[in-house]
């Protein structure tokens, strides 16, 4: 689908950290949304927090410091897309992450 890539993934409870210091190291600039189909996962970012359940959509920006809390058994669907691809101002994508 173009820059768009779709992939599915599950697991048991687990954390994933991308702290500034990995960032620094490797800088990707993608948004990716979480579409969760069993479990729960908590995103952190920008200060905010959200708790995604089954049949719900979260949104991340690889470009930002984030976590990802996995709770129980979980599987998920992940779109990735480059923000620039969207065509939209960086503006209007400011307040996105974090969010259901």
């Amino acid at each position: 689908m173009g820059g768009v890539e779709i992939f599915g993934i599950s697991g048991t409870p687990q954390q994933l950290v991308r702290s500034i210091r990995t960032l620094r190291r490797s800088s990707t600039e993608s948004l990716k949304v979480c579409a969760v189909c069993c479990g729960r996962c908590v995103i952190e970012q920008s200060g905010r927090e959200v708790m995604v359940a089954p049949g719900k959509f979260g949104l991340y920006d690889t470009g930002l410091p984030y976590r990802l809390i996995w709770q129980g058994m979980w599987e998920c669907n992940v779109m990735t897309v480059s923000p620039s691809a969207l065509g939209v101002p960086a503006e209007a994508l400011h307040d996105a992450p974090a969010r259901t």
